[in-house]
């Protein structure tokens, strides 16, 4: 399956996500955090823990999180696989990074933190 690059293409994702491979729920996340496979065996227990204790899901796909350790960890040529593992392109994640989910449908700014259209 293809990664989203517009925010239509992620609200389609979103809309489809049993039929996904990408996290798309809680479930879906903690089982790839336990896991540690792929970009997340080059993150640390606490990158991880920071992600895991911020994360978000709505509609069908990711709402928040919070990278900043897995920022410093994966570096600026890296942290693309990671949001990656949520189905975002990296044109996509663009839009995104730097906000949080301050409530439903409000993003903010925020360094460090993701928060999509899902919020």
């Amino acid at each position: 399956m293809q990664l989203a690059s517009t925010v239509e293409e992620w609200h389609t994702l979103c809309a489809n996500c049993r039929n996904s491979p990408f996290v798309h729920d809680r479930k879906g996340w903690d089982s790839r955090a336990k896991a540690k496979d792929g970009v997340l065996a080059s993150l640390s227990t606490d990158a991880i823990e920071e992600i895991t204790n911020t994360i978000e899901f709505a509609q069908g796909g990711l709402a928040h999180f919070a990278y900043g350790k897995a920022n410093k960890e994966l570096g600026n040529t890296r942290i693309d696989e990671l949001f990656e593992v949520f189905g975002l392109s990296s044109i996509l994640a663009a839009r995104f990074m730097d906000k949080y989910c301050e409530e439903k449908g409000t993003c903010s700014l925020r360094y460090e933190s993701m928060c999509t259209s899902n919020c």
